[in-house]
């Protein structure tokens, strides 16, 4: 597995290194796919090597015209692949076939490895998806619990 760390270089050579078939670790950047992947440290192992793109796959493709992205598969169909990030509940596509690049295998979260067939991310990924419609709900739920607290620790110091 080829390891890209200069942040230039990984802008410019992922598409390059993924169509020369390499396997990749990449650090995802953004938030869109938080909680799955949270910067800057979790990795996603992405490979060229895929035959079938199915629904809940997290797929690296490039936007039409735009940025490198990697986000979660909503729906395959005849007209394209409909894609959305982890964090996000707006659904874009269709995109073609030809804007995927790789598709990811395992993730990396604090030095340990998880596989996509892992029964417990596959639950985990099932759950998400199902759950799309409120994940904004519980941003704001997340949000408001940090908030308290940090004011209910400041209260005690």
């Amino acid at each position: 597995m080829d390891n890209i760390t200069n942040e230039k270089e990984k802008q410019l050579n992922i598409e390059k290194l993924l169509n020369e078939g390499k396997t990749l670790v990449i650090n995802p950047i953004g938030y869109s796919m938080v909680p799955l992947f949270i910067p800057p440290n979790d990795q996603a192992v992405v490979t060229p090597d895929f035959d079938k793109i199915k629904r809940l796959d997290v797929m690296v493709y490039r936007r039409p015209g735009g940025p490198l992205v990697i986000h979660r598969v909503y729906k395959v169909t005849k007209e394209g692949i409909y894609m959305v990030g982890d964090r996000q509940v707006e659904i874009e596509g269709p995109l073609p076939y030809e804007c995927m690049l790789g598709k990811m295998v395992s993730f990396v979260r604090k030095g340990h490895t998880y596989s996509t067939k892992n029964v417990f991310y596959k639950a985990y990924s099932v759950i998400w998806m199902w759950l799309r419609p409120m994940r904004n709900l519980f941003a704001k739920a997340a949000k408001g619990v940090l908030k308290f607290t940090k004011t209910f620790s400041k209260t005690f110091k």
